[in-house]
């Protein structure tokens, strides 16, 4: 048994909301739910169950194998999967782990595993349909019988002829989301869809939360394909659209596929012919417009045969003439607007106006779609036949453009102003349109009184477009004029006229038929009675009848065919006679034995006239009123069953659904044929016997019949080239236009533009003819007229039209980018400037270019290129402007100016390079040669000056670049120096250069000072006492020095000073008892030492000596320690 994974639908209702869990339950791992924008898990999917594979049968009948998108093990085509979160057909659904409930690929049967029919799981409602048992026979579903979507042709109608439970919470939770159903109907019965019109219902939308029929959102109902037998149907519910010609299959997220083996009846209703179809245009033939929409509406009595209601706005009140119209003395009309603003007062009813302008609308859009480009479509914006124009919309043929042209044709016909359309309006206006239109060599408009059904059948079947006005009345008795009722004895009726006979005055202008009592004598046989105006003449009416067998004295009556018309007060004559030849007794005609019962006539018996009057009753119809018209379009004729099919403004009985302003949707309603007036005072041949109405009869009264002329069209065009109204032309050119007649007759034609170029042809066959044009003006719009005739060997006829196109505008020579670019900068001071010039046509223009500095250059006649200005003799730093002109001469005349300018390069002063030696160098020698490079931009000759702070100097006049030398000598050492450097450029700007350089000379080498002399002062003297000693040196550099005393006691002094060269310098210093030697030396500034001077020997008496204690011995170490401490101590030790 194979694993099948089971869809609960568990249903929440709540206080204020519904929910729908879908939870998918695998009886192996529990519960799971699945959730994926990746293709699925193939345990939890939902698949179709149409067969797919080579050896998969769709239909048994024709062995053709399936190929529609079901299996993922086999091909040839994809495949449909669904998962599942709130979106399906019928009370719930089931997960598969592959199409057709997991038996795929394995084959086929069995068939239809997933769905059935009302199992708990399938959604269709109806039809019922099929499937294929094990032996390859189609089966209903068990427990039901099978029923058809219908017949080939018909219109199937949601809720009629098929629907489908849908249910739609996705996702099961808010926001709630829409879905789309989609509908695939295989019916070529190919085995696969996709073929044209099978997909028959396209992304059809599924509010949220919606659970219920699919009919009851009313989707557009669809034409039953043309073949009965069986038809794979998928039904696919899905979260998103799929579009136009699906083949049905696809990865889904959510929803559910459904097919079905439905069935198409076999009709039938042999015979019919229907108007053909147009694909671009008409797809189900005849058109179906609708009167019942907008205002088109008219105020009518209502029977008490007083204008109750006063026109309003621009309504117009009328006496109604013939045509579609209701009884009354009144109609309100809507007027110009064709809406009405009128309300109804007293009894006056609204009635709906404009069936006779929708009725030709019909015709017109059917001939239009006929004769048009069959490759167009509705809102292509291309309008090929000019029957039917746009109005304010963008294409012709958008179901949006039908009002428009109902409007337009209203007016025409004075339905507007008449609140009805009488049909010799009507035919006029339709003349008048073709003419217009400049079709009326093509078409011819008729107006037929009481035209027979035979005619009406032929004129619909040659490709005629037929509008019938329907007059509706009701059914009214006989009423007595003449008679004479008694009767006792009777005689035996012969064969001969003029044998037995009546005569009678009439009180009435016709006659309808004659009642006489008759009895049997005999076997039944026909009975002939005629009406005379004279004896023996001819009769002016006959009415014969079998009576059949009668026992008794029965009243008999004779109804003559067609009306007889009487003079009231003359005198008629009628005979009985049996038709059979020779006489065998079949029937006796009673009369009344008394003598001149009927005074006003006579009776004759056996051809003698006798004294009695046979029993007689004269009737008659009283005036029958027309009790309202209506105008209808023939779509279809069935002649076998004498059927026709109509398509009407006002009633859709087969498919009241949709829009009918859309050609595509159409109810062309069938009726039976009723033959012979149903009233006999009515001269009309035919009625519609099941047409639906208040009243008793629906009689065909007249016709309009639109023909296209039989066999022979005038020439017709096709698209010019270039196309017409286009722009941009070049002003030569070959304009040209296929022109074809239909039947192939060869013709005449010309060619000819407004610039007065043209070209012709006769005996010409089909083709593209053409016009060579030259010499066109720029932007000009010409006018070409073309004219295609038919001679007489053909039908005459001719197709004129106008054609436009529009020369280009002839642009001026272009400028590109020129040389050096506008607004450069440092150009030199002679150059060339260049620029592009382009006229864009290639014309040759004239040129100029204009420097401000006055210089020029021109020409003339010049093709494409670049063109140049020399210049020279520029100045530096200036703007200069350059004017260019090009003109067109031998164009327009036309012409670009513009003006670019440039700079030229600054004239920059001379420029110094790096002096030799360096800027701020020092030790310098104290004779060398200062340099300096200085070089002028321009290579200008210059001046220049090198002038050292020493006061030596050199200069140049007329200089060119290079390096300019100062010599310098008798420099001092250790010196610095300022050079100071101007150039100056006299030819040119006069701009110039000037800065100032350092450097020093060298130090000279440094010696010591010399050696000191020897110090100067006391040889001798006192301990303790301060003496003053001095000494001097000079240093070879003159430096300043410093000197360093050695006091010949141990201690020194600091260096001391600084004294100029050859400075004595002194200072003090004094000792204790004892001799000593004194010495000098010095020092220059950079620390050079000379060597010490030669000593002096001072000498200090000797002071008393102390005990040498300890004690003093450390009291003199501690006053050595502190020499300044205590002088009188010191002075009084003799220390």
């Amino acid at each position: 048994m194979r694993k099948k994974v089971v869809g609960i639908v568990i249903f929440m209702l709540l206080a204020t909301s519904s929910t729908v869990a879908v939870v998918a339950w695998d009886f192996n791992h529990g519960q799971k739910q699945k959730y994926s924008m990746q293709p699925f898990e193939r345990d939890y999917l939902e698949f179709g169950d149409a067969p797919e594979g080579v050896n998969h049968i769709a239909y048994p009948a024709t062995g053709v194998p399936g190929a529609f998108p079901t299996c993922m093990g086999c091909g040839p085509v994809g495949w449909i999967q669904h998962n599942n979160f709130g979106v399906w057909f019928g009370p719930g659904f089931d997960f598969e782990t592959e199409g057709n409930a997991g038996w795929c690929p394995g084959g086929f049967p069995p068939y239809d595993q997933d769905e059935g029919f009302q199992d708990g799981d399938a959604g269709l409602l109806i039809p019922q349909p099929f499937t294929i048992d094990a032996t390859m026979n189609v089966v209903p579903f068990t427990g039901w019988v099978g029923t058809g979507l219908g017949n080939p042709g018909q219109i199937a109608v949601w809720g009629v002829n098929v629907d489908i439970w849908v249910h739609n919470t996705m996702p099961n939770h808010e926001p709630y989301l829409p879905a789309y159903v989609n509908v695939l109907m295989d019916w070529n019965q190919n085995g696969a869809w996709g073929d044209p019109g099978e997909h028959v219902l396209v992304d059809f939308v599924i509010p949220p939360l919606y659970i219920g029929p699919l009919s009851a959102l009313a989707p557009p109902n669809f034409v039953i394909g043309p073949n009965s037998g069986y038809v794979w149907t998928r039904f696919s519910i899905t979260e998103s659209p799929v579009g136009f010609n699906w083949m049905g299959d696809g990865w889904f997220e959510d929803g559910e596929t459904e097919d079905y083996l439905l069935l198409i009846n076999q009709t039938t209703e042999n015979g019919w012919y229907y108007k053909p179809g147009y694909t671009n245009y008409a797809p189900q033939g005849m058109p179906d417009f609708n009167q019942t929409q907008d205002q088109w509406k008219s105020i009518v009595d209502g029977g008490n045969g007083i204008a109750n209601t006063a026109a309003v706005g621009d309504d117009i009140q009328v006496v109604p003439v013939g045509g579609a119209v209701n009884r009354g003395d009144v109609i309100v009309a809507p007027g110009p607007n064709c809406a009405l603003n009128t309300n109804p007062a007293g009894d006056d009813v609204v009635k709906w106006a404009f069936c006779g302008p929708v009725a030709v609308a019909n015709c017109f859009w059917w001939f239009d779609s006929k004769f048009d480009d069959p490759n167009g479509y509705p809102g292509d914006g291309v309008d090929n036949f000019s029957l039917v124009q746009k109005y304010s919309v963008n294409d012709d043929h958008l179901k949006t453009n039908v009002p428009f042209l109902i409007k337009d044709l209203a007016v025409k016909m004075n339905t507007t102003t008449k609140g009805t359309t009488n049909i010799t309006d009507m035919k006029n206006a339709i003349q008048t349109w073709l003419i217009n239109k400049a079709l009326s060599p093509i078409f011819t408009v008729n107006k037929y009184y009481a035209p027979n059904f035979s005619f009406i059948e032929d004129e619909i079947e040659r490709c005629q477009d037929v509008i019938l006005l329907l007059g509706f009345y009701n059914e009214s008795e006989k009423l007595v004029d003449q008679m004479q009722m008694l009767f006792s004895p009777n005689d035996n009726l012969q064969p001969q006229n003029w044998w037995d006979y009546q005569s009678f005055i009439p009180s009435v202008n016709k006659l309808d038929a004659i009642n006489i009592t008759l009895i049997s004598n005999g076997p039944p046989c026909d009975v002939q009675i005629n009406v005379y105006n004279a004896p023996g003449g001819a009769p002016i009416g006959t009415s014969s009848m079998n009576p059949g067998l009668l026992a008794v004295p029965t009243w008999v009556q004779f109804h003559f065919p067609s009306t007889i018309p009487l003079n009231i007060g003359s005198t008629y004559y009628f005979d009985v006679r049996e038709v059979p030849a020779p006489d065998a007794y079949h029937y006796e005609w009673f009369y009344f034995s008394s003598f001149d019962n009927y005074p006003s006539g006579q009776g004759w018996m056996n051809g003698v006239m006798f004294n009695y009057d046979w029993t007689f009753r004269t009737e008659y119809y009283p005036e029958t009123s027309r009790l309202k018209g209506h105008f209808v379009t023939c779509a279809g004729v069935n002649s076998n069953l004498s059927k026709i099919a109509i398509s009407d403004p006002e009633l859709n009985i087969q498919n009241p659904a949709g829009d009918h302003n859309d050609a595509a949707n159409v109810s062309h309603d069938i009726y039976n044929i009723g033959f012979g007036s149903p009233l006999p005072t009515l001269p009309y041949q035919w009625w519609l016997q099941n047409y639906p109405s208040v009243y008793d009869y629906a009689i065909v009264e007249q016709a309009v019949i639109i023909c296209p002329r039989p066999y022979n069209y005038p020439p017709a065009f096709g698209t010019p080239n270039p196309a017409n109204g286009s722009t941009n032309n070049p002003r030569s050119l070959t304009w040209s236009i296929p022109i074809n007649d239909p039947e192939g007759n060869q013709f005449s034609w010309t060619i000819q533009c407004s610039n007065g170029q043209s070209s012709s042809g006769t005996g010409a066959s089909n083709g593209t003819k053409t016009l060579a044009l030259s010499g066109l003006a720029y932007a000009t719009t010409y006018k070409v007229w073309v004219n295609a005739t038919d001679p007489p060997g053909g039908s005459g006829m001719y197709n004129r039209r106008w054609y436009t196109f529009t020369t280009k505008v002839s642009l001026p020579p272009v400028f590109g980018a020129p040389s050096p670019a506008n607004g450069s900068t440092n150009n030199p001071l002679s150059f060339s400037w260049s620029i592009p010039i382009n006229d864009p046509e290639g014309d040759s223009f004239s040129w100029t270019i204009q420097c401000s500095n006055g210089q020029t250059n021109s020409g003339t006649g010049a093709i494409n290129g670049t063109k140049s200005l020399s210049l020279s003799g520029l100045a530096y730093s200036t703007t200069y402007k350059v004017w260019v002109n090009a003109t067109d001469p031998s164009g327009s005349g036309v012409y670009t100016k513009r003006w670019y300018t440039f700079s030229t390069i600054v004239n920059l002063p001379p420029l110094f390079g790096s002096p030799t030696p360096s800027n701020g160098s020092t030790n310098n020698p104290l004779s060398f040669s200062w340099s300096i490079p200085i070089n002028d931009p321009e290579g200008n000759p210059f001046s220049w000056t090198i002038q050292c702070s020493n006061g030596q100097t050199n200069s140049g006049t007329g200089a060119s670049n290079g390096t300019k030398t100062l010599s310098l000598s008798g420099l001092a050492y250790a010196t610095a120096y300022k050079v100071w450097v101007n150039a100056t450029d006299p030819t040119g700007s006069g701009q110039y250069t000037r800065k100032w350089f350092t450097f020093a000379t060298q130090q000279q080498q440094n010696s010591p000072p010399n050696k000191p002399n020897t110090p100067t002062g006391p040889s001798s003297g006192k301990p303790n006492t301060v003496y003053t000693f001095s000494t001097s040196t000079t240093d070879p550099n003159g430096d300043q020095v410093y000197y360093l005393w050695d006091w010949g006691d141990g201690s020194q002094s600091d260096w001391l000073g600084p004294y100029n060269s050859g400075v004595t310098a002194s200072t003090t210093h004094m000792w204790g008892k004892g001799s000593f030697s004194i010495k000098v030396k010095a020092k220059d500034s950079y620390g050079a030492e000379s060597n010490w001077s030669d000593p002096l020997t001072v000498t200090m008496p000797k002071s008393a000596l102390l005990p040498n204690f300890p004690f003093l011995q450390m009291l003199k170490q501690i006053f050595g320690q502190f020499p300044h401490a205590f002088p009188l101590l010191w002075y009084v030790l003799g220390w």
